[in-house]
């Protein structure tokens, strides 16, 4: 098989994901300096600021997660990257591709748009049916093409119509 270049999708991030993931990290870095206002007043630091310094890390994180979090299409898996997690799928156990708009609870959800695309796929090792992966890429239409063809290239099973 040819290899071809890793093709890198940014996330697409709706006007509201974006205020809700702002608003989040501001107030846990205000519970941060509060904790930290009420230890000095305690005088008793070192568990107090290792949560402390946890939060102010989740709360700078949470807000950066539409910059942060890609999607690459590889020569052999689609792999999904959050600065620091990492999640690869080989395209041989994919089954089903669709871009869809409806609403979508039962999913491992990386997508920060309603306009997502939905991928079921089978577990490692045999382990059966995973819960489906929702993604926003940037392009969702341009992306379901190209990892249509992708797969094809890997003899998986198919791909169903958007």
């Amino acid at each position: 098989m040819p290899e071809t270049a890793t093709s890198v999708y940014r996330a697409r991030a709706d006007w509201w994901v974006l205020a809700l993931l702002a608003t989040s990290g501001i107030l846990l870095i205000a519970l941060a300096f509060g904790l930290v206002a009420a230890q000095v007043r305690a005088n008793d630091p070192w568990g107090l600021y290792v949560a402390v310094g946890a939060m102010f890390v989740v709360g700078v994180w949470v807000p950066a997660i539409p910059f942060l979090l890609r999607y690459e299409l590889r020569d052999d898996s689609l792999r999904i990257l959050l600065f620091p997690f990492r999640l690869t799928v080989p395209y041989r156990s994919i089954r089903a591709v669709r871009a869809d708009g409806r609403p979508c609870w039962a999913a491992i959800n990386f997508a920060l748009s309603v306009r997502y695309v939905l991928i079921e796929y089978d577990g490692l090792f045999g382990l059966g049916r995973m819960m489906p992966l929702a993604i926003s890429p940037q392009s969702p239409d341009h992306f379901v093409a190209d990892l249509r063809q992708r797969w094809q290239r890997v003899d998986a099973k198919g791909v169903d119509e958007p």
